[in-house]
Formats: structure tokens, C-alpha cells, sequence
């Protein structure tokens, strides 16, 4: 092998079709292996992280290869079974390869170059005629002459110029400047200063005697440290393991000048030590005894891992599914293997990290966005190198994660937990890979022969569905855990406050009523609104004009906390006009309301309550969840308003009263999972009442107290509630008895979008007939100034999807064939949510 001329295929991470082949130098021959990074250049000069996909001795035809510049690993960093699930992401999503390689892997672990800019070697300097050269030209080159060299945003930055490359292409031309690449390594360990004591002096107690008695009588603060260290280094486990004391610790006691001191006389050895990012506090373990309905439930669940790979726990709110999980994950790691426990949100990370780690301690780890890129690469090495017995290694046997975490290389996983697996947040929107983490988990577990267990108290019709067919197992818990129970719903008829003039406020009488009286007997309110900001729009009184974004097709949002006017789909903002751009008049009102609003109306009505508000504006920062969550939990907030972050899963002890505030935007929102979501979100909001010994009271604020669903929630028939809906879903060709895949034309030329999208729906309607719909503009057309239209495809399910999917991308490169001169983007969404 070692003469063999190699061959690699190799994925970049860029969206790009295929993948691409690259010649190996014969000294690396035995150094290449499948899984492993290495250096590319692509293009003409820039150079990328790839990681090799396949290792062959065929040369391409259609181009000469280059060399890979570098190896970056010693050892694979993706597994086979990552490449396997990267592949079938890529194929089933309708994505490329590089999309997947984006999202799976942490950014820390993608180097690219950047392009910079260093003086000529053949130029000089002294010869500069000042009529050659503009006066931004002399800035950079002196700049040149003083740091050697500059990134292009260093030269942005420096001249206030966005786009440098004209600029930077008139220095080239003149002979003054050369442009190089330069990869940089982000990942940075992090290191952590130590203290020891120098070995000699250890190692000859007599002179050790002398020292210290030296330090007593001229240095006592010098004496001090030393005894201290000594002590430590007796007594410390972690300090007697390493021979080293953490030199935070030591400047918690004694100054900085009195321990450089000692390392200054060389009695103490000053050093850096690379330490994990992922260090927890060690807690005392604690376990929970099952009730009966759990244990049983826990057997149906392991009698249905006999004949199926996935099973449904359907469980009413507060029935104690986490409990049933954890005594699974027990059992699957007591056997050697891993779990992955996937959570919809990252707030539910934060409570179910405190619970999972209160049974099995540090061997949990996290992963999820809000992560650092240097801690999501530990977790990653984490996980890759399970059998790592070195000190500093952690061992995570769980992961608990969000949809992310489907990527981490597992090597031997034994069970993929989805709780809440009805919630939409599992499905990624943008960009492209558009996977559905539940869907993804199946094929993972296919491959690592693991099982599968859904959790919810509301499934989706999809998984209800093929429970309901033995594709999976069914598990039903009924009965709320220590014998607590079901919130009693009471529908708020705003339409019959509104025509009695009873009701001015966007709360009924019935909701104030019930948060004095809670609020009264010291317990807790949750008041959910699916909308964040103060108002949904703003409009003209005389002409009713109402602000737009003036790059997508929507009203402007006002959010008084920051007094702009906002749009949720791209970001623009502006100021509040103080008239109508269309007649002149300056009575402009709010209309409609969001959290904002809804914060400041309950501070106004219940002035000593202490308010907080839970949606995307507050929980930017990494623990901004968490902050909000444990003063919830510790009885610091009364009344917690929030979007539907606070309905997923969420387990409070002392709440009594939640609020819907609107339901009716669920509910007459055009879609053919309307009814399916407002049914779900209106049980799990619904749950967050009463979990413990208390009775809770659920207050529903509607215009349509005779809605179907409204009563199905009343009836608390999950069964009824999906046989009613089933039967219309068949009838019109709807998943799940169909496979839907939408097709999105965007362009910013709206004849374009029109063009194009007319073209593919004639291509396709000979292959798929009275199965497509549109093309058709959805609500939203524009965003972000581009122009969207789309066409639905409904797929019947005896169909294989790898050939349909086979057939709509040869439709698509005929499509890109007929209008090379057109520029517009061709976006698909298999299973959109």
C-alpha cells in the first residue's frame, strides 16, 4: 500500500453536490483513514477542513486531482456509522453532503482558511512616490510594515470599507502587497495554572526544614503558603493524584506577590494543566420508587423492545415519564452502552439535568447551541474516545441534548430517549439539512441496533398512527404520579364578556379572579400567549395603514422594552412613527398583544406579585433558561408569562392556575396540523397545573367555546380527539397516509419565482398528477427580500421514497439545465411540520 497512488473522496463543508477526490502523497498512505480531517484547497486558493468519506486507487475522469495539503488527525473524529446517517440525511432530506457535515459537526472542528495580506517581498518601502499610492493605500502599507501582516477584516475594519477585495486587487497590481491563506486551529484547551512545590525540596526533608525555617523568621506570609500547599498535597485526593495545587485556590487565601515570591526563590514550580471544560459538581445520588402504574408500564415497555425497535409511552402530564426513563437508561448503561436522551428545547435541558444527574451523577453530559464551540468539541471527544481510561478523560454514559445531539459519535448505543416527541422543534427549518431529529433517531438506532422510546403525553398523529399498527409499541399511563390530579379546564366565552361590555382587559373576569386567589394562598401562575413583544402590529385610526418590513412581507412587530418596531424574520427595525405615512394622522394604537404587553397589564393589576417573562427576548445568554427556571422554582416568582418554551415539559411544584390567552391563533391558523397542534398545545400547557398534591385550574381564553377541539380538550380523550381528525386526513391525502415533500422557488425577481415555478409544476404534474398542489405563494411571500412560491407533493406511502427522490432530482437538474441564466434557489422540505 505504502507505493499505491490513493485516492480520497472527500466531503467539504460547503453546500455543494458531490463529493470530491484528492490525491494522497505516498508518505501518508498509511496514515489515511476513512473518518479522519484533512486540508484541501478548493478552488483556487482557499483551503477547507474535509472529512474522507471513501479510499480508492481510481483517479477522477472528469479533472486532474490535487494533493490534500495536510492530515489533521491521528485517529478517525466521524465514525461509520455517522458517515451512514450523514448519507441517508443527505438522501432522504434532499440535501448535500456538505449541509449534513455543517450541522453535524461543531464549528471548532471545520478550519477554513482566511485570506491575508503581507508587503512584497520585492517591494520596499523607501521607494514609495506619495503620488502612486492614495492616502487609505499608505495607511494599510505602514500598517504592513509594523505587523508583518493583515486579514482582509483587519483591512475592513481599518478603513471602514465592507467589501475589501477591489481595494485590496489595486495594491496587488501596483506590486506592493501578496496575498497568502492561513488556517487556524480554533479550538482552544482550556488551561488552568498549578502550584507545587519544588522536588528536591520534597524529596530531602532536612532541607525542606531549613527552608521553612527560614520563611518564619524573614518571609512568614512565604511560610505560610508552603505549609498550606504541603498540607493540601497530604490531604487533597485531587491534589495528592497530580502533585499540584490549583493556584486559584491558594489566591483565595494569600496574594498573588507573596506565591510569586516562592516561585521567584524556585521552592515553588509554577505550570499550566489542560482541564476539561466539563467538570460538574458531584452530588449525592438519590432514586425514586415507581408506583405500581409506572412498574407496570415499564414492563409492557420492555416486553415491547422484544418484538419492536421503537415504542410509544403515551403518559398523561405529571404521570412520571422521566422516572420510567430513568430506570431504562439504569439498565442500559449497567450493560456497557450509551443513551441518548433527546429534549425538544434547550429550557428542559436545564430542570432534567439537575433530575437525570440527582440518579446517575457526572456520567451526564450536556449538548445543545447555547454550548460553547470549545465545550461542544470536548463533548465530542467525550464521546468519541468512550474507552479512554486516562485521568482526565470523562466518561459520559448519557447524553441529554436537543436535536443536535443526534450527530455525537455514540459507538455503542443502547437506547435514544425522545421526549415530547410531538413537538415541532425537533424538526430543523433553515437552513438545509431540513431532518426531523425524531425520524433521524430511528435510522440511528437501525444502525447502532439500539431501541427506541417515544415519550408524550400528546403524540403526534404520525406516531399514534403506526403505534396504533404495530409499527410500534403503544404503552399507555393514565394515572397522574403520587395519586395528583388532573387540572380541572374552565373555557373563558370572550366573545360573550366582549357583548356584555364586561371586559376590557385582554384577561376574562374568571382568570383576575383566579390569580387573586392564587396568588392569595401563595401559590404560582403560568399566563402562555404565543406571540412575544408588546403588539402585533401598529395601525392608522383613520386610514388603518399599518408599518410593514420593508424587506419581507409582514407587519413590523412593537416591542416596548427596546421602543422599535421589529420583524421576527429578518430583523429590521426602526423607530415607532409618530404618524401615518399614508394620511398624516398621529393617532396611531397597538393592536393585539404579546408577552410584553401581558407582563406589564399583570404588574399593573397585581402590583406586589413578583413578574417574569420567558420567551426568545429574555433567554438570549447561555443561562438565561436557568436563571429564570430555579427562581421559578424557588417560589421567587409569582407569575411567570411565557411563549411555548413554558408548555414543553416543564415540572413546577407549586403552580395552580395556568392562563391560555389566545387560543383561537392556533386554532384558525391555515394548516392541515392546526387542529393537531392546538390540541397538544393546549394539554401540555394544561399539564403545568397542579403536578403534586395540588388540584390545578386550567382558564381558556377563546372567541370559540363550541370549537371541536375545545371540547375534545374538555373531554380529555386523547383516542376520540384522533379518530375524529384521522378520517379527514385519509380523505384528502395527508400524512400520515402520505409522504409530503414542499418545494420552495426563491428569487428575488418576482417573474422569476413566477417563471420557474410554473416550469417545475408542469415538469412534475405528468409524474405525480392530481398529487401536487400549487405553485401557490404562502402567506409570507417575501422574506429577507426574496420571493418565495411553492408546491406541495403528496406521496403515496407504498412508494420508495430513494426513487421518488431519485426522479424529483433528475426534474431539478433539468430544471437548473433549462435556466442557467436564471438566478433562483430550488428548496426542499421533505415532512415539512
Amino acid at each position: 500500500m505504502e507505493n499505491d497512488t490513493l485516492f480520497i473522496d472527500v466531503i467539504v463543508p460547503l453546500s455543494v453536490a458531490n463529493k470530491f477526490t484528492y490525491r494522497i502523497p505516498k508518505e501518508l498512505n498509511d496514515s489515511i483513514v476513512i473518518g479522519k480531517r484533512v486540508i484541501v484547497q478548493f478552488g483556487k486558493s482557499k483551503f477547507y477542513t474535509a472529512i474522507v468519506y471513501n479510499i480508492h486507487s481510481n483517479p477522477p475522469k472528469e479533472y486532474t486531482a490535487k494533493y490534500i495539503d495536510t492530515i489533521l488527525d491521528d485517529e478517525p473524529i466521524v465514525t461509520a456509522a455517522q458517515l451512514q446517517l450523514w448519507d441517508w440525511i443527505s438522501q432522504y432530506y434532499v440535501c448535500n453532503p456538505g449541509d449534513v457535515m455543517n450541522a453535524a459537526l461543531p464549528s471548532g472542528l471545520k478550519l477554513s482558511s482566511t485570506s491575508h495580506i503581507t508587503l512584497n517581498p520585492n517591494f520596499s518601502l523607501d521607494e514609495m512616490a506619495y503620488d502612486y499610492f492614495t492616502e487609505k493605500e499608505h495607511t494599510v502599507l505602514e500598517a504592513l510594515q509594523a505587523n508583518a501582516s493583515l486579514s482582509f477584516e483587519d483591512v475592513s475594519v481599518m478603513l471602514g470599507i465592507k467589501t475589501v477585495q477591489v481595494f485590496i486587487n489595486k495594491l496587488i497590481k501596483k506590486g506592493a502587497i501578496v496575498i497568502y491563506e492561513e488556517i487556524k486551529d480554533k479550538y482552544k484547551p482550556k488551561l488552568v495554572d498549578y502550584i507545587g512545590v519544588n522536588h528536591v525540596l520534597l524529596n530531602n526533608e532536612l532541607q525542606l526544614k531549613e527552608v521553612l525555617d527560614t520563611l518564619e523568621k524573614k518571609a512568614f506570609k512565604q511560610a505560610e503558603v508552603l505549609l498550606a500547599v504541603l498540607h493540601l498535597l497530604r490531604t487533597d485526593d485531587t491534589a495528592k493524584q497530580l502533585g499540584l495545587v490549583k493556584k486559584s485556590l491558594l489566591l483565595k487565601t494569600f496574594d498573588t506577590a507573596v506565591i510569586k515570591g516562592l516561585v521567584k526563590k524556585e521552592i515553588f514550580i509554577e505550570t499550566e494543566l489542560e482541564t476539561s471544560r466539563l467538570l460538574f459538581d458531584n452530588k449525592e445520588k438519590t432514586s425514586k420508587i415507581l408506583n405500581n402504574f409506572q412498574i407496570q408500564a415499564l414492563k409492557e415497555i420492555e416486553d415491547g423492545f422484544e418484538t419492536k425497535q421503537a415504542v410509544l409511552l403515551h403518559g398523561v402530564t405529571g404521570s412520571g415519564k422521566t422516572e420510567i426513563y430513568s430506570e431504562l437508561i439504569n439498565k442500559v448503561v449497567t450493560e456497557g452502552k450509551q443513551v441518548l436522551y433527546l429534549v425538544p428545547e434547550i429550557a428542559l435541558t436545564t430542570q432534567l439535568i439537575n433530575r437525570i444527574r440527582a440518579v446517575f451523577g457526572d456520567s451526564v453530559g450536556i449538548y445543545h447551541s447555547k454550548f460553547s464551540e470549545n465545550e461542544r468539541i470536548e463533548i465530542w471527544n467525550s464521546i468519541l474516545h468512550e474507552n479512554d481510561t486516562s485521568i482526565d478523560a470523562k466518561h459520559f454514559k448519557v447524553v441529554l441534548g436537543t436535536r443536535s445531539a443526534l450527530f455525537l459519535p455514540f459507538n455503542n448505543l443502547g437506547l435514544i430517549i425522545i421526549d415530547e416527541e410531538h413537538d415541532n422543534s425537533y424538526k430543523q427549518q433553515d437552513p438545509a439539512p431540513r431532518y426531523h431529529a425524531r425520524d433521524a433517531a430511528m435510522y440511528l438506532a437501525g444502525l447502532h441496533k439500539a431501541k427506541v422510546l417515544l415519550g408524550t403525553a400528546t403524540p403526534s398523529f404520525e406516531s399514534y398512527y403506526n403505534a396504533l399498527h404495530h409499527k410500534f409499541g403503544l404503552v399507555r399511563l393514565a394515572q397522574r404520579f403520587g395519586n395528583a390530579s388532573l387540572p380541572e379546564t374552565i373555557i373563558c366565552d370572550l366573545k360573550k364578556e366582549t357583548q356584555q361590555q364586561q371586559n376590557k382587559s385582554i384577561f376574562s373576569h374568571q382568570l383576575i379572579n383566579a390569580i387573586t386567589e392564587t396568588l392569595k394562598k401563595k401559590e404560582q401562575v403560568i399566563l402562555f400567549q404565543n406571540r412575544r413583544g408588546f403588539a402585533p402590529y401598529t395601525e392608522c385610526s383613520s386610514c388603518h395603514w399599518i408599518p410593514h418590513c420593508t424587506h419581507c412581507d409582514v407587519a413590523l412587530i412593537y416591542h416596548k422594552q427596546t421602543n422599535k418596531l421589529s420583524c421576527h424574520y429578518c430583523g429590521y427595525t426602526m423607530q415607532p412613527p409618530t404618524s401615518c405615512h399614508a394620511c398624516g394622522n398621529n393617532n396611531l394604537k397597538y393592536k393585539g398583544f404579546g408577552t410584553e404587553k401581558i407582563e406589564e397589564e399583570i404588574e399593573i393589576l397585581f402590583p406586589t406579585a413578583k413578574v417574569a417573562r420567558m420567551d426568545l427576548d429574555t433567554t438570549r445568554s447561555k443561562y438565561a433558561y436557568k436563571q429564570l427556571i430555579d427562581e421559578f422554582e424557588l417560589g421567587n416568582i409569582d407569575i411567570l408569562v411565557g411563549t411555548q418554551m413554558v408548555t414543553k415539559g416543564l415540572d413546577f411544584d407549586n403552580v395552580s392556575v395556568v392562563g391560555v390567552l389566545n387560543v383561537d391563533s392556533v386554532l384558525n391558523f391555515p394548516d392541515f396540523r392546526s387542529y393537531e397542534k392546538a390540541y397538544q398545545l393546549i394539554v401540555q400547557v394544561s399539564g403545568r397545573a397542579g403536578r403534586k398534591q395540588k388540584k390545578g385550574t386550567v382558564y381558556i381564553q377563546t372567541n370559540q367555546p363550541e370549537h371541536e377541539v375545545i371540547h375534545h380538550v374538555l373531554a380529555d380523550n386523547y383516542l376520540q380527539f384522533y379518530q375524529s381528525q384521522i378520517h379527514e386526513r385519509e380523505q384528502f391525502h395527508y400524512p400520515p397516509f402520505t409522504r409530503v415533500i414542499e418545494l420552495s422557488i426563491i428569487s428575488k425577481d418576482i417573474t422569476v419565482v413566477n417563471d420557474i415555478a410554473e416550469q417545475l409544476a408542469n415538469q412534475l404534474k405528468p409524474l405525480f398528477g392530481g398529487m401536487l398542489l400549487g405553485p401557490e405563494f404562502p402567506l409570507v411571500a417575501k422574506i429577507k427580500d426574496q420571493y418565495h412560491k411553492r408546491i406541495l407533493l403528496k406521496i403515496n406511502r407504498e412508494y420508495s421514497p430513494t426513487q421518488v427522490r431519485n426522479v424529483l432530482k433528475q426534474e431539478m437538474d433539468i430544471l437548473q439545465y433549462n435556466n442557467k441564466k436564471s438566478i433562483y434557489r430550488l428548496q426542499v422540505d421533505a415532512d415539512p411540520v
